[in-house]
């Protein structure tokens, strides 16, 4: 029995248990649990943030110019839109005509979610699909804040991102299929850009996981 030193949290860290996220991945996917936890804390960053900082009320949101939206784009908008915030899970098969530009839509929706007082994660398949993702965001939120989260961020950045998921100021998030682990203080909408693809599913390492399922099953615990 070890004396306990100091507190390092103010706060849950996660909204969500990851305890029992943990057990979860472990019985759907065969994950060890101790793999399942760290993959919510990368490059333990529970050693390097000061949490205590951390757990502040984000500023005041601004409003935002979105790409118009007319047709079949404003009325998927509309009826996801609608779902955005009214605190009980909701899943939505999005399916665009060929030549329709997701990234409209997905901005649109994210305006909604971040005018909620909530964050918005919009995963990729991989890097390549994302600059096109990333130009019309920050075009339409700035830089402050939109954060990315991938496999090629600096130490630095990838703790810039962590804390501000955490604390709220981020309420943006790009990122890839990892993100699903990220520390949201107030995830009102996910969006998983091509979910068909194969990539959403970790097989090659251990935790193994979906990232779709992973964001399916958090999302009850912040009812988005």
């Amino acid at each position: 029995v070890k004396s306990v030193v100091k507190l390092l949290d103010a706060g849950p860290v996660f909204k969500d248990d990851i305890v029992a996220l943990a057990f979860w991945m472990r019985d759907r996917w065969n994950s060890p649990l101790g793999l399942s936890l760290e993959a919510f804390f990368p490059g333990r960053l529970a050693d390097q943030c000061a949490f205590a900082d951390a757990f502040q009320e984000p500023d005041s949101i601004a409003a935002v110019e979105v790409p118009a939206l007319s047709g079949f784009a404003a009325e998927a908008a509309l009826r996801i839109g609608k779902a955005i915030g009214r605190g009980f899970p909701s899943a939505f098969l999005l399916e665009t005509p060929p030549g329709l530009a997701r990234e409209k839509i997905f901005t649109a929706l994210c305006a909604r979610a971040r005018a909620s007082g909530g964050q918005a994660l919009l995963m990729v398949p991989d890097l390549n699909v994302m600059p096109p993702f990333a130009e019309t965001l920050t075009q339409a939120f700035g830089a402050q804040s939109l954060a990315f989260w991938h496999s090629r961020l600096t130490p630095r950045q990838r703790k810039e991102t962590w804390t501000g998921v955490l604390s709220g100021r981020k309420r943006v998030v790009v990122g890839t299929r990892s993100a699903a682990f990220l520390p949201f203080k107030n995830l009102a909408l996910a969006i998983v850009d091509s979910e068909q693809e194969n990539i959403y599913k970790q097989e090659e390492a251990e935790p193994h996981f979906h990232a779709r399922d992973l964001l399916l099953k958090r999302s009850r615990a912040h009812g988005t």
